[in-house]
């Protein structure tokens, strides 16, 4: 199975595949504009912003959920490889 999230920047869709869902969240951590220490403070912090600007609840228990909340918000794109 692959996952596929795609984002937008600077009007620019940015797409990343990777095998399981944190490796998925690794990802983005790695290439976000704003580093934090590591992915699961990455989550946090990425839900701290999603909630402040558009008051969606993101949950930062597991890199899936954190995904499909993003996605249920209207701020990536996802394609969970037929699962």
């Amino acid at each position: 199975m692959t996952i596929t999230v795609t984002t937008i920047h600077d009007d620019r869709p940015e797409t990343f595949s990777a095998k399981t869902s944190e490796q998925l969240v690794g990802f983005l951590w790695k290439t976000a504009f704003m580093q934090e220490s590591g992915p699961g403070e990455y989550m946090v912090e990425v839900a701290r912003r999603v909630k402040l600007y558009n008051g969606c609840h993101v949950r930062t228990d597991t890199a899936r959920h954190f995904l499909q909340d993003l996605f249920d918000a209207g701020l990536v794109y996802i394609d969970w490889g037929g699962h």
